[in-house]
């Protein structure tokens, strides 16, 4: 890092130190004071603007601005501090001038961030899932996960989304968490493998911001997933509420669940549970099954009812809701934009775009090589 750079950093963290003490202190009083605070000191213009959008967005109704007000006032202190010098002072406000300047150097736009399956390997075996074909041979090792890590972080990358598999099954990326304390995770997980242990460890690092995966009520989970998963889920989702730990919900959405998933019943249990955000996702193409596929999209008149029972959802109640399938075409605009790629268990770095590219591996080359026009 150079002197220059250096000195900007130290500024800004002087400056996000000054944010978390009025949050810290009061969040429901300072929370206007904490905007400002940051707006005010924010040079770039698009991240001004990126900012702005986020703040009407989640300032624009009284829901909103609960359910912002509920975060601040009951996240743990840890994970509080770490989402804004983690998330809005190393990720967003230090690191986007940095993966600026680098891609500018290497001739490439750099990703906002890395989506990396460590592992296929999972402790379910969910129907059409074919994770009990994988094993232990196809995981990529600390020593590879570090090397991504760092690599990412030297470029400017300090959130990281982390796939699988089940993003729990390797005990060795919480020491990857721990070590890389100053960037944010987001484990995918299925929220069976939770216990006292594992809530208060990243409660004490709280750079980690799990997203469960659930993809309706008790009946429908546990047909799909094994007896007792939803409730295996529901006490992990207990645990992480009572330290304070914010985390999320992802539902991939189908033809015969989606009607579930926007009721208010399912929303509300989520709420009472803790989550603070729900991720309404299509399902993906798994292999040749066309048939299959075709069964479980949703019809536009689903994709219509989805749409309109989020923003519902979004503007009337304390949670968050991200529709995949009617921001579609923003989803794809970023995916075009080479917004973020994936880098799979076996090392091999691919672009999100369609069709997908193979840049190539991180074993063999750095990040920086393999992204290098």
């Amino acid at each position: 890092m150079g002197i220059i750079d250096n000195i900007e950093k130290k500024a800004k963290q002087t400056v996000l130190k000054t944010a978390f003490d009025l949050i810290d202190k009061n969040p429901e009083k300072n929370i206007d004071k904490f905007i400002d605070l940051i707006k005010k000191n924010m040079k770039d213009e698009e991240q001004l603007q990126k900012f702005e959008e986020f703040e009407t967005i989640f300032m624009e109704t009284d829901s909103m601005k609960l359910y912002v007000e509920d975060i601040l006032k009951n996240s743990h202190k840890n994970c509080m501090k770490k989402i804004i010098y983690n998330f809005i002072g190393n990720q967003i406000w230090f690191g986007s001038s940095k993966r600026e300047k680098l891609g500018d150097k290497i001739g490439r736009k750099l990703p906002f961030t890395l989506m990396i399956t460590p592992s296929m390997r999972c402790n379910l075996r969910c129907q059409g899932c074919e994770t009990a074909n994988y094993s232990k041979k196809d995981d990529l090792p600390y020593e590879d996960m570090e090397k991504i890590i760092k690599e990412a972080r030297d470029l400017g990358i300090y959130y990281i989304v982390i796939l699988g598999g089940e993003s729990f099954f390797n005990d060795y990326l919480m020491d990857l968490y721990n070590k890389y304390s100053d960037m944010m995770f987001m484990p995918l997980t299925n929220g069976t493998l939770f216990n006292d242990k594992v809530v208060d460890r990243i409660a004490n690092m709280g750079n980690v911001f799990p997203v469960i995966s659930l993809d309706g009520d008790e009946s429908y989970v546990d047909s799909i997933r094994g007896r007792g998963v939803f409730q295996s889920i529901m006490y992990s989702m207990q645990l992480l509420k009572k330290k304070g730990i914010p985390f999320g919900v992802y539902t991939t959405t189908k033809s015969n669940n989606m009607k579930k998933v926007v009721e208010d019943s399912f929303v509300d249990l989520l709420i009472r549970k803790g989550a603070r955000a729900i991720m309404y996702s299509p399902i993906a193409l798994k292999g040749d099954n066309l048939e299959a596929f075709n069964k479980s999209v949703l019809s536009p008149g689903e994709r219509l009812t989805l749409g309109e029972r989020s923003k519902d959802i979004r503007c009337s109640k304390k949670i968050l809701t991200i529709d995949l399938f009617n921001d579609l075409d923003n989803f794809d605009k970023l995916k075009e934009e080479n917004y973020f790629y994936h880098i799979n268990s076996k090392g091999m770095v691919v672009t999100c775009s369609s069709p997908k590219k193979l840049l190539g591996n991180v074993k063999e080359k750095s990040l920086v090589e393999i992204l290098e026009k």
